[in-house]
């Protein structure tokens, strides 16, 4: 903000050495026209001077500003790396969770088969005994 500071105060000195030059016109006298010449040549100086500070700070806020860039680039690379690591991890667990879980209902299914077979074996023991004893009640 300093820099714009300066080159209004060298943009004011510039317009003023040029409307002293044109108040002088009227005024003949070599020595006035010199001064007048040699104001505004400072003036002229001035500004550009003024200016290239302006460009020098302007070009010093670009590079910091394109350094913060390059930052916020390796940032974002980082960050999307770090997602995709992520995804990768979470396709891998999801996989194994399923595997998981058909494992579990393979469980359950062979458990229910089992009480199946168990029941079926008792009815079948009971049915064998019933009829067993029935055979002897009619024996005797």
């Amino acid at each position: 903000m300093a820099n714009h500071a300066i080159f209004y105060g060298a943009t004011q000195l510039v317009l003023q050495a040029h409307k002293e030059a044109v108040n002088s016109l009227g005024e003949n006298g070599p020595a006035k026209l010199g001064t007048v010449a040699t104001v505004v040549a400072v003036a002229n100086a001035t500004a550009i001077e003024a200016t290239k500070e302006d460009i020098r700070a302007r070009d010093s806020t670009i590079n910091e500003i394109e350094e913060k860039l390059q930052e916020t680039a390796e940032a974002v690379e980082t960050a999307a790396s770090a997602a995709r690591s992520i995804d990768e991890e979470r396709r891998f667990l999801r996989q194994n969770l399923n595997v998981l879980l058909r494992f579990r209902e393979s469980e359950e299914k062979a458990k229910l088969l089992v009480e199946e077979r168990s029941f079926a074996n008792r009815e079948r023991f009971c049915s064998s005994r019933s009829s067993g004893v029935a055979l002897k009640t009619r024996k005797s």
